[in-house]
């Protein structure tokens, strides 16, 4: 049964109504309880079980959930989800009334028995929602071979499948994580075996000797390579998942301070920035996880991300790059301060006009060029950036005279017109008419 309390215009209602699955229906019409569980014995409409049910002329080709686990908003209906033993379910929204078996139950795999009918399968309990995209990212989960099938839904129907190949042993696949990156699906050593029932065992077993091991789908790909990761730790299992939203964290965490695209930026960039810090030296406090690395959590967060070199993280990577720039002859200018960076916007060869100047250049074959000038010179040289480009008769008369004064000459040190010779120019159009330093004359 699912209930609701619907506020609207200015008033209050409650509804509460049976989720007419196909076992309710065929029973609802019978006026009795139908189905007999290989784990179970008779019960009304309510009643569910996991394993088999014996088939009859009342329960041939029918589903055999109750749909009484869960139920999700997706696609403009509410879902009612059962795990195992039937499809989801659509209700409307607002009477609750059922609607039928979703159009794209025949798009997923069985679980635990065979499918009644067609279109019979079944679907986790606890899918995961995208709120960006609306897609619905849900599994399937047995106890035979591939394990787990994930089943990813989009707001149209379609369905995308991947059975997770590999998989270590039967777990009872609940729930998992959704990250900004990954699919989490976790294996625990709670697992699930039908064979269980006819040693007159429960359908459930728990064997502490399994690793608790963990597949991370990429959600840019639902076909990529899945990395298992084994974890380090004693057995457990969860059984209800909460939040793996790094940037949602970040933002909760940050109350407001921080801006989305720069969290996201961090987020999504940071592992590989990490990596980077590590190959140049970097190092990082380890422990004897599968990661190798001991992860800490910053405020407000709710998981372990972080990675740490003791209490001094800061030291350890201003060390390993400081190691890695003395490596590559990089020198460090220590105790000065910068005033200004040297752009080509201030040479006056970029800014908002950039890439139509350098579409200019490219056509006369200047792609670039390097002036090494006194401050006092910056005219000359901003002049000399704004017309290589410029067209006119006189612009190509001066770039032909300043072509024969500057090539074949051998490259001298010191000097405009030395940096100028040492440049890829071709041509220039020079503009002579600036401030000078007193007694300092350019003659071409």
């Amino acid at each position: 049964m699912i209930q609701a309390l619907i506020l609207r215009e200015g008033r209050a209602d409650f509804r509460n109504r049976w989720v007419r699955t196909p076992k309710y229906r065929a029973e609802e019409r019978a006026g009795r309880a139908l189905f007999e569980w290989s784990d179970g014995g008779f019960g009304d409409w309510r009643s569910w079980g996991l394993g088999e049910v014996t088939r009859d002329e009342f329960t041939a080709g029918v589903p055999q959930g109750t749909n009484a686990v869960n139920v999700v908003p997706f696609a403009g209906e509410i879902l009612a989800l059962g795990e195992q033993g039937s499809p989801p379910v659509a209700l409307d929204p607002i009477t609750l009334e059922t609607r039928g078996v979703v159009g794209w139950s025949t798009a997923l795999s069985p679980g635990l028995v065979p499918p009644a009918c067609f279109g019979d399968a079944s679907f986790t309990a606890h899918p995961k929602w995208d709120a960006a995209t609306g897609e619905l990212f849900g599994w399937t989960y047995r106890d035979t071979e591939p394990y787990v099938t994930l089943h990813w839904v989009r707001p149209d129907g379609s369905v995308r499948s991947r059975h997770l190949e590999n998989a270590p042993y039967a777990t009872v696949a609940h729930d998992m994580w959704l990250s900004e990156r990954y699919v989490v699906m976790p294996f625990m050593p709670f697992h699930i075996s039908k064979e269980r029932i006819a040693k007159d065992l429960p359908i459930w077993g728990w064997d502490p000797e399994l690793p608790v091991v963990v597949a991370l789908v990429p959600r840019s790909d639902l076909m990529g390579e899945v990395r298992w990761v084994t974890a380090g730790f004693e057995a457990q299992y969860v059984m209800h998942t909460l939040s793996a939203n790094h940037v949602g964290d970040t933002l909760v965490a940050g109350a407001g301070l921080c801006r989305e695209p720069a969290v996201r930026a961090a987020v999504e960039e940071g592992p590989a920035r990490v990596r980077e810090l590590i190959e140049l030296g970097a190092e990082f406090t380890r422990d004897a996880t599968p990661l190798g690395y001991h992860l800490t959590r910053e405020g407000g967060h709710s998981q372990r991300r972080v990675l740490h070199a003791a209490d001094m993280t800061g030291r350890e990577v201003e060390r390993a790059l400081l190691a890695a720039a003395d490596r590559a002859g990089i020198r460090v200018a220590e105790e000065q301060v910068a005033i200004d960076l040297v752009t080509a916007a201030k040479l006056g060869a970029g800014g908002r006009d950039r890439a139509p100047f350098r579409e200019r250049l490219n056509a006369r074959g200047l792609a670039r060029f390097e002036v090494l000038a006194p401050d006092a010179d910056r005219a000359l040289i901003r002049s000399l950036a704004k017309r290589l480009a410029e067209n006119g008769a006189d612009a190509t008369r001066i770039r032909a005279t300043v072509h024969r004064t500057i090539s074949g000459e051998p490259p001298k040190k010191g000097g405009i017109l030395a940096a100028l010779r040492r440049s890829p120019l071709v041509g220039a159009d020079l503009d002579l008419g600036h401030s000078a330093t007193q007694g300092r004359k350019v003659d071409l």
